[in-house]
């Protein structure tokens, strides 16, 4: 699954969820003339949650293709009835933002890094599976933050890939969690 679809897979998927009311309380920065955390538009909020989710998809997919340098990702707040999108500061994005989603209730948040600089470290890990494979350590899954904070790296071994990973990445954006293979469970 491309990151495209992986994107608008979990816009999808975070629609019917509720998000972290930690997630909605950090640091934002609104556009040029709006406070941290403001609404980009004063506009009611959508009447239903798919409705969401596809103005979310849509966003990710424009500012994915318009600012790769600058676009993190996407989240919905199913509470809020909002779609918050994280960005590397950019007054070009927000405005364009502004001026092609104005319907959209939005809020703005800053992002470390770009949804670009993880899909290629993301990319690169997925790459080295059987590096570390044949070093003991069993890379289980892989994602993506919206948040543009780190690739969460899914293993059995944490204490393992927390010593290891960082000799061949360096500093890289990583949050190493547990996670194991799960195989599917059969209908009954």
């Amino acid at each position: 699954m491309d990151s495209k679809a992986r994107s608008v897979a979990a816009a999808l998927a975070l629609a019917v969820l509720p998000v972290a009311a930690a997630a909605c309380g950090t640091s934002t920065s609104g556009g040029p003339g709006q406070s941290p955390g403001s609404r980009s538009s004063s506009h009611s909020p959508l009447p239903d949650q798919s409705a969401l989710a596809s103005a979310a998809a849509r966003i990710d997919a424009h500012l994915r293709r318009s600012f790769p340098d600058h676009y993190a990702g996407v989240e919905i707040d199913p509470s809020r009835s909002v779609v918050i999108v994280y960005r590397r500061p950019s007054s070009a994005l927000d405005a364009d933002l502004r001026a092609r989603f104005g319907d959209v209730p939005t809020r703005l948040h800053d992002a470390p890094h770009s949804a670009r600089e993880l899909d290629r470290l993301a990319a690169r890990l997925r790459d080295d599976t059987g590096y570390w494979r044949e070093r003991g350590v069993s890379i289980t899954s892989l994602a993506v933050r919206p948040d543009g904070t780190a690739v969460v790296v899914g293993t059995d071994d944490v204490a393992k890939a927390t010593r290891e990973l960082p000799r061949r990445y360096g500093r890289a954006p990583l949050k190493i969690i547990h996670a194991t293979p799960q195989l599917p469970t059969s209908p009954p």
